[in-house]
């Protein structure tokens, strides 16, 4: 096993040992959410905005789908963990605990870009570079802008889950 892979492993250990714990803690997470009205029942997938986010990659995929057509999925169990379960730890990690805790200390906005959610994607990258190349670490930086706007807009962790599902799901059902 490879100094990076070690890494990767001992990230992953880490972080699925901090999603056990909030678990183990579920009362006190589901407190949390209610407290930041992050669960509450809105009509999130009504807004023109988030709509429009879950559109704007279809052109893309379409682009794909015409130069190379599905790409078989052979590990479904792989498949679901990358179009699911990563997207709904990662968007509840980033956006449902960092996000909120950061924009407590920074405040400030750059037009409809919060300081909190820069740095809330500055980590999210940095979390990538770990077990992916570069240049496809890099390219999760405007996904995760966008992830962080449509909460802030929001303020519903469903939005940029189903954000992140739906983009990983064309991404993988694509590229592979």
């Amino acid at each position: 096993m490879g100094l990076n892979q070690r890494i990767t492993a001992k990230i992953l250990s880490r972080l699925y040992c901090e999603v056990r714990r909030v678990f183990d803690e579920g009362p006190e997470l589901i407190n949390y959410f209610l407290s930041t009205s992050l669960l509450e029942v809105k009509n999130f997938y009504k807004d023109r905005v988030f709509i429009s986010l879950v559109l704007i990659p279809i052109p893309f995929w379409l682009f794909l789908y015409i130069y190379k057509g599905f790409q078989q999925v052979e590990n479904l169990k792989l498949f679901f963990t990358l179009i699911l379960l990563y997207p709904i730890l990662e968007e509840i990690l980033f956006r449902g605990l960092i996000q909120p805790t950061i924009a407590k200390k920074f405040s400030k906005n750059w037009l409809i870009i919060s300081q909190a959610n820069l740095i809330t994607s500055a980590l999210f990258v940095s979390l990538h570079f770990i077990s992916h190349p570069p240049l496809w670490a890099l390219s999760v930086i405007i996904p995760s802008i966008t992830f962080g706007y449509i909460q802030e807009r929001l303020n519903h962790i469903l939005a940029p889950i189903t954000l992140h599902t739906t983009y990983n799901a064309g991404y993988f059902l694509m590229l592979g």
